[in-house]
């Protein structure tokens, strides 16, 4: 077989890297001219639009922005890689394509300057004539612009790709630095057949995270909740803290921006703690399941009437993740409809209590006289449903 005949998929290498002082020096050259370039190509649009009624091309803006680096006046914008700067007029593109969308569908989106005060930067290169590399061996990556090697931790092995398609490298509020490498992988053929009898059907809920329909009910690790003592003392110390004026600019004293940081570090660790817990979790469920039967919710809804609580929680994230899990091991995850009354139904004889309440955790079937849970119940009719809808849909396609 050729590499012609070999099929490619797109793969995402998330690794945080530990740059040095030099390296550092770089990365904010490059972060500081992409948000300017932005900045700078929103606000002469926006300009032509009141004015000429022109619109934003991304292929004139190119043109113009190599104008525009030859200058004394911008001589600084060839200090970084020029793919970076280029990248960034097409994610303005991509920012104005959804701006006329939005416009059509008669929804709420404005654009926005990008404000280097929010604390969270980040650029795009592309790789031509391979200048973006990695050395699994040593553990470090390189860069267009930059002559020595950046070191990366993480502990997975090397694998066969391709090419590099692009790198991403972000910095967070708390500073750490991440790169995210686009691969061209050979697709693996996965030949495992999903099998019916392993289905399980997923409750969601604020009591417990979620409820299997075998009975068993995974509590929420509440991170955010568990962090909020320790939260409120953070922004107490950063609320205090001194800001200083420099040239009628506001600047944070040295004092202020290090409780900035434990601030965004207590953050940090807080998503990552959550994002930990559905990792593990979403993991085990496909390790043991093949057929995952779950609720549509409407979690904006739920936001409006529970806050904080349901953010928290992180539902969406979960089901993210459980979702292209799936999709790699051959198994499925199926969406059952949001207005499917699975709590008010008894799934021993199917009858609908349509007086039950949120604060009703049990209640009694007065036609088959179960003592029914309420979660452990509306699991169960979610797998129900959801095996009666694919009998349906195979019956349909004459499988």
């Amino acid at each position: 077989m050729t590499t012609e005949d070999i099929d490619y998929k797109n793969y995402v290498l998330k690794i945080r890297i530990y740059p040095n002082l030099e390296q550092k020096s770089y990365l904010h050259k490059a972060f500081g001219c992409s948000r300017f370039i932005y900045n700078y190509f929103l606000d002469k649009s926006q300009k032509e639009y009141e004015s000429e009624k022109k619109y934003f091309s991304c292929i004139a803006s190119e043109r113009e922005l190599t104008k525009l680096s030859k200058q004394i006046d911008y001589s600084w914008l060839k200090e970084v890689d020029s793919q970076c700067l280029k990248v960034t007029l097409k994610h303005l593109d991509k920012a104005y394509k959804g701006l006329y969308q939005a416009r059509k569908e008669k929804r709420n989106y404005n654009l926005r300057f990008k404000s280097k005060k929010i604390h969270r930067e980040s650029f795009t290169s592309t790789c031509i004539n391979s200048n973006v590399k990695i050395d699994f061996e040593n553990k470090r990556i390189k860069i267009p612009k930059l002559k020595s090697w950046i070191k990366y931790r993480d502990e997975r092995e090397a694998f066969d790709y391709k090419s590099i398609q692009k790198i991403t490298i972000k910095k967070t509020p708390a500073g750490n630095y991440f790169a995210a490498i686009h691969f061209r992988i050979p697709k693996t053929i996965n030949t495992y057949e999903a099998k019916l009898d392993k289905s399980i059907g997923i409750d969601f809920g604020l009591k417990n995270f979620i409820t299997l329909s075998n009975g068993e009910k995974i509590n929420s690790p509440e991170c955010l909740k568990k962090s909020l003592r320790k939260l409120k003392r953070l922004n107490k110390s950063f609320s205090k803290k001194k800001t200083n004026s420099i040239d009628g600019k506001k600047v944070f004293s040295s004092n202020k921006e290090k409780a900035r940081i434990k601030l965004a570090k207590c953050y940090e660790k807080i998503s990552n703690q959550r994002k930990y817990f559905n990792d593990c979790l979403s993991k085990r469920l496909l390790d043991n399941y093949d057929f995952i039967f779950i609720e549509d919710l409407n979690i904006q809804s739920m936001q409006k009437l529970w806050g904080r609580k349901v953010s928290d929680i992180a539902w969406s994230q979960f089901v993210n993740m459980l979702t292209y899990k799936a999709l790699e091991r051959n198994k499925y995850v199926f969406k059952i409809d949001k207005f499917y009354p699975s709590s008010k139904l008894c799934h021993n004889c199917g009858y609908k209590n349509e007086a039950l309440s949120l604060n009703d955790r049990k209640w009694i079937c007065p036609v088959c006289h179960s003592e029914l849970d309420r979660d452990i119940n509306a699991s169960k009719n979610i797998l129900k449903e959801g095996l009666r809808k694919l009998s349906d849909t195979d019956a349909q396609s004459g499988i």
